[in-house]
C-alpha cells in the first residue's frame, strides 16, 4: 500500500553515477512517501577521482559492503527492496545469490529484488556487443579516444562541449544534460572509468546465458525476484527473456516482464522513470 515503509537500494548501471537516478528516486518517493531510497554510486564514478580504476568485480565487492552496512544499521524489522539497473542488475544478482547460498543473516531482510533491463550475460549472437568488446579492448584505439577527449575538453569552450553532449543524448531531460556536463566535462577520470568498467564487464560476465550458471542464480532467488525487459535492448535482449521463460517454466510465470514503453536508459527521462516507479508500486502495493 502507499503508506507501506520499504527501504529501497538502487544500484546503477555503467556509468555508475547516482545523479542520473534522481528523477527515478523522486518518483519512488512519490509512490512510497515514507520510504527511504538509497542510490549507491560506484567508487569510480564519483566527482573525486579514485586512487585507481576499478573493475566491475571490485565495484561489486565495494557495493556489497555498503549494502550490508545499510541493512545492518537499520531497524531489525525493516524490509529492504533491492533494484539493479543494467550491469547493476548483475551486481544485485551476484550479491543476493551468494548471500542465499551462504545463508547470510541479512538475506532474510531483503523482501524483493527488481532487475531493470539487466546485463546478466553476453549475447553471442549480437554483432554490436562483439564490436564494442573489440573496441574497449583495443588499447591503442582507447588511448587515441581518451587523448582526443582531453584535447577537446582543454581547448573547446564550454558552450561547444555542452552542445556535443546534448547531441549524444538529445532525448535526455535538461537536468540530465547538466549532469553530463558536471561529470564528463568537469571530472577528467569519468570516461576512463566507463571504459575500464566496460572492459571488465566483457571479461567477467558469462559468455552465454545458456551456459547455466546465471540461470541457477536466478532460479535460487525465484521467490523474491522480478526481471524487466524492453524492446530493442542491446544488454538485456528479448531472446534472453524467451530463453529464461522456457528454462524456468511456470514457477517464474509473471516474474519476467516485458515493458516496451521505456528504453534501457529510462533513468535519463523523467516520464520513463515515472513509468518504472509506478510499475514497482503496482507490484509492491499488495506484496506481503
Amino acid at each position: 500500500m502507499k503508506n507501506e515503509i520499504w527501504n529501497f537500494i538502487v544500484i546503477p548501471g555503467n556509468p555508475g553515477i547516482k545523479d542520473y537516478y534522481a528523477s527515478f528516486q523522486k518518483w519512488i518517493q512519490e509512490f512510497f512517501p515514507r520510504s527511504p531510497v538509497h542510490i549507491l554510486a560506484y567508487q569510480g564514478f564519483q566527482t573525486h577521482p579514485p586512487k585507481r580504476l576499478l573493475t566491475i568485480i571490485e565495484e561489486k565487492e565495494d557495493l556489497e559492503g555498503r549494502i550490508a552496512e545499510l541493512i545492518q544499521n537499520s531497524d531489525s524489522v525493516s524490509s529492504w527492496i533491492l533494484v539493479g539497473h543494467s550491469i547493476g542488475g548483475w551486481i544485485v544478482l551476484e550479491i543476493l545469490s551468494d548471500w542465499k547460498k551462504k545463508k547470510h543473516s541479512l538475506f532474510k531482510r531483503v523482501k524483493k529484488i527488481f532487475l531493470l533491463f539487466p546485463f546478466l550475460a553476453l549475447d553471442p549472437n549480437s554483432e554490436k556487443q562483439s564490436k564494442l568488446e573489440r573496441r574497449v579492448n583495443h588499447k591503442f584505439l582507447i588511448a587515441i579516444v581518451l587523448g582526443m577527449y582531453h584535447l577537446i575538453r582543454l581547448f573547446l569552450p564550454r558552450i561547444a562541449l555542452r552542445k556535443i553532449l546534448k547531441k549524444l543524448t538529445p532525448e535526455a531531460d535538461e537536468e540530465v544534460q547538466k549532469i553530463h556536463e558536471r561529470y564528463f566535462v568537469d571530472c577528467l577520470h569519468i570516461p576512463a572509468s566507463v571504459i575500464h568498467c566496460a572492459r571488465s564487464e566483457f571479461a567477467t560476465l558469462e559468455k552465454d546465458i545458456t551456459q547455466g550458471l546465471t540461470v541457477e542464480k536466478i532460479h535460487s532467488l525465484q521467490a523474491i525476484l522480478h526481471i524487466f525487459y524492453t524492446r530493442g535492448d542491446l544488454w538485456a535482449p528479448e531472446q534472453q527473456k524467451d530463453f529464461l521463460e522456457q528454462k524456468l517454466g511456470k514457477r517464474f510465470q509473471g516474474k519476467l516482464e516485458f515493458i516496451g514503453e521505456v528504453q534501457h536508459d529510462f533513468c535519463i527521462r523523467s516520464e520513463e522513470s515515472f513509468f518504472v516507479a509506478k510499475r514497482l508500486y503496482e507490484l509492491l502495493k499488495n506484496f506481503h
